[in-house]
């Protein structure tokens, strides 16, 4: 091989060689431009995504805020007054149960009341009949009457259903109840539209041969006053025990209702200086001492009358 040979032999090799690595450069070059331009692309990509993720992020908090708000709205009012609510359920189920308690007390009340009415009727019967027993055989100067008549020296013997029968200086006569001037028709309990006494009352024997008559029976009479007079003790305890039974269970109520408010917000009583929980210890204090001016009339009921249905009744027992 001569020297030409070989030199166009390595010419020829380096030109191959410089192919070579033109081609492999132009491959690397364009791997790295395919890369960069991917790389590029993809940023582009992710820094989009991440935009729009934050603009999501954005409006969520934007709808957080407003849901807030709307929950303040309408729900933050509402926060504190569950006990108050509670409170005022309470009360409401208590004066239901205290509304129908006093329509049973009503009735009660009003069975009462017959037999008072009953018991006085009996008591006005008996009264009258006392009067006129009383007046027979009583002297009087004279009897004038509204329609002008005029009786002297009048001694009333006799007092029935129809009027009183007198002895005059004239001889006798009947005056009916109606005849009769006011304070007499008040002395002897006459009104036209009560019944007239059962029985007559006839005038008591007078005595025989100058003998003395019965003694007016003072001890009687005494007796008589002193059960009147113990028959209005005991209807004023009756009166007192039910009138303090009442003040007690108001006093009562009041106070439970003044301090299931002290627990609101409210405070004070609307239109009183006081708080909620200041009328609640005043109640408490007049619910204290209706319930001791009520012991007090019951003992005196019990000390008058032991058997008394009032004492035996559920309704007029306090608890402790």
């Amino acid at each position: 091989m001569t020297a030409w040979d070989t030199d166009d032999y390595g010419g020829i090799m380096g030109i191959l060689l410089g192919i070579i690595v033109l081609v492999f450069g132009g491959i690397t070059v364009s791997l790295v431009i395919e890369r960069r331009t991917e790389g590029a692309r993809s940023g582009k990509t992710l820094e989009a995504d991440i935009a729009r993720d934050a603009n999501q992020i954005l409006d969520l908090k934007s709808e957080i805020i407003t849901l807030e708000k709307r929950w303040e709205s309408n729900h933050q009012p509402n926060l504190g007054q569950d006990g108050e609510i509670t409170a005022l359920r309470d009360e409401l189920n208590r004066t239901v149960a205290e509304r129908s308690k006093l329509h049973s007390d009503a009735e009660n009340l009003r069975e009462d009341l017959a037999d008072f009415e009953e018991d006085a009727q009996e008591y006005r019967r008996r009264y009258r009949i006392q009067a006129r027993a009383d007046v027979i055989g009583q002297a009087v100067e004279a009897l004038k009457l509204p329609n002008g008549r005029s009786y002297r020296d009048v001694t009333i013997r006799k007092c029935g259903p129809e009027g009183i029968h007198i002895h005059h200086s004239g001889g006798s006569a009947r005056v009916a109840y109606s005849d009769l001037p006011t304070e007499w028709k008040d002395r002897l309990q006459w009104h036209p539209v009560e019944e007239e006494l059962p029985a007559v009352v006839q005038e008591q024997p007078k005595p025989e041969d100058g003998k003395a008559g019965p003694k007016p029976d003072s001890d009687r009479d005494a007796e008589r006053e002193k059960e009147a007079l113990r028959q209005t003790r005991i209807q004023t305890a009756r009166d007192s025990m039910r009138r303090y039974h009442a003040d007690y269970l108001d006093a009562r109520r009041m106070a439970s209702t003044a301090r299931s408010r002290s627990l609101g917000s409210d405070r004070s009583v609307p239109g009183s200086l006081e708080t909620w929980e200041e009328r609640a210890l005043r109640m408490d204090q007049v619910a204290a001492k209706a319930r001791s001016l009520f012991i007090q009339a019951r003992t005196e009921l019990a000390t008058l009358n032991p058997r008394d249905r009032l004492l035996s009744d559920p309704r007029y027992r306090l608890g402790p």
